[in-house]
C-alpha cells in the first residue's frame, strides 16, 4: 500500500543541524513484531538492527505516560529508496501520518541524526530491503542504532 500523506517537518538535535541533513517521505506496509513501552523516567530506549538482504521488519514504540515520543538514529546507513526502504510513522502502525522516508538518491544514505517526533503516544517504523547490499553482507557501512524517549 502506498501512503500519500504529506510528510511532517522534523526537528533534528542540535549536533545534527550542522550536518545539514534533509528529510523526505512516503511508504508501504508491515506489522510490528512487538511493542516497546518507553518509560516516562527520562531514560531512553536504545535499539539496534543490522538488516539483511530481502529483509522486512517493523517496530512500535508507545509512551508509558501517554506523552509524545522522539526517535533519533545515532548511526546507520541504508541504500536509496529505489532499493531499500525505511519509514517512520506518527502513530501505532503504517496507516498513521508519515514522518520520514529515505530518499531515492543514487548513493547510500547516512541515517545518523535523522529524528522524528510524534504528536501522540506512538511511533512506528518499518523497513524492507532488496536482494543485495545490506548491512549483514557488508553492503552498507554500519548497522542502525537509535534512541527513543519522551519528547
Amino acid at each position: 500500500m502506498t501512503h500519500t500523506t504529506a510528510p511532517k517537518k522534523l526537528r533534528l538535535l542540535h549536533n545534527c543541524l550542522a550536518a545539514g541533513i534533509t528529510l523526505l517521505a512516503t511508504a508501504q506496509g508491515l506489522r510490528a513484531q512487538d511493542t516497546t513501552i518507553v518509560p516516562c523516567d527520562n531514560n531512553y530506549v536504545n535499539g539496534a538492527y543490522c538488516y539483511s538482504n530481502n529483509d522486512q521488519h517493523a517496530w512500535h514504540w508507545q509512551s508509558e505516560c501517554g506523552g509524545p515520543l522522539f526517535f533519533q538514529f545515532t548511526q546507520g546507513w541504508i541504500e536509496s529508496s529505489n532499493f531499500d526502504h525505511v519509514y517512520i510513522f506518527d502513530g501505532p502502525d503504517d496507516t498513521a501520518p508519515l514522518l520520514y522516508q529515505n530518499a531515492p538518491t543514487p548513493e547510500l544514505q547516512d541515517l545518523t541524526c535523522v529524528m522524528a517526533l510524534s504528536t501522540g503516544p506512538d511511533l512506528y517504523m518499518e523497513m524492507t530491503s532488496d536482494a543485495s547490499n545490506s548491512c549483514a553482507v557488508g553492503g552498507v557501512p554500519a548497522a542502525w542504532t537509535w534512541v527513543v524517549g519522551i519528547d
